[in-house]
């Protein structure tokens, strides 16, 4: 079975107590067996975020606006250069099983308005204003807060659904 995945979204330029608030993110996901996925850059709540969750032990994957791995921050275990800009948003949350998105600006938005539209488990920590009108996210103030939403929201991403199980894959005879 493979580890949840858990997408950090944020802003490129943060307050050192967003930076804080990501970094202890990062490290409790590391601590709880799960991956941490971001846009993977060396700034703001990607670099952070990353660098909780690799001080903790944790795997860090970072998808990459541009094509070359080099620029992911350095605490990513795994750079995927996408070369498509912000294109890759769309990746980001697709990747992840849940997202929490700290406070950002167009980018991070779109990450959210992302999570929405894919039916992904959305949870805002630390944002003062109300991103999105017409649509109410989980908002959370504290990493432990944000944590147990994660362990129950994962568990139930991860639950069977017995009711549309998974297709199975045709059996293949051999190659001629």
């Amino acid at each position: 079975m493979r580890a949840p995945v858990v997408g950090v979204m944020g802003g490129v330029n943060c307050t050192p107590e967003t930076a804080a608030l990501a970094e202890a993110l990062g490290a409790a996901i590391a601590r709880e067996g799960w991956t941490t996925l971001s846009g993977g850059r060396p700034v703001g709540v990607m670099e952070a975020v990353s660098r909780g969750a690799s001080r903790a032990g944790g795997l860090v994957v970072a998808l990459l606006p541009g094509d070359q791995p080099r620029e992911a921050t350095p605490w990513a275990t795994v750079a995927v250069a996408t070369g498509i800009g912000y294109a890759r948003n769309s990746m980001n949350v697709l990747s992840s099983d849940a997202v929490v998105a700290l406070p950002g600006s167009t980018g991070t938005l779109s990450e959210v308005a992302y999570a929405i539209s894919y039916g992904r488990p959305l949870a805002l920590l630390g944002w003062q204003e109300q991103p999105l009108r017409g649509h109410e996210p989980t908002r959370l103030h504290t990493v432990e807060e944000t944590i147990a939403w994660l362990r129950v929201t994962l568990a139930e991403v991860a639950a069977p659904d017995t009711d549309n199980p998974a297709p199975q894959a045709p059996e293949r005879g051999p190659r001629p």
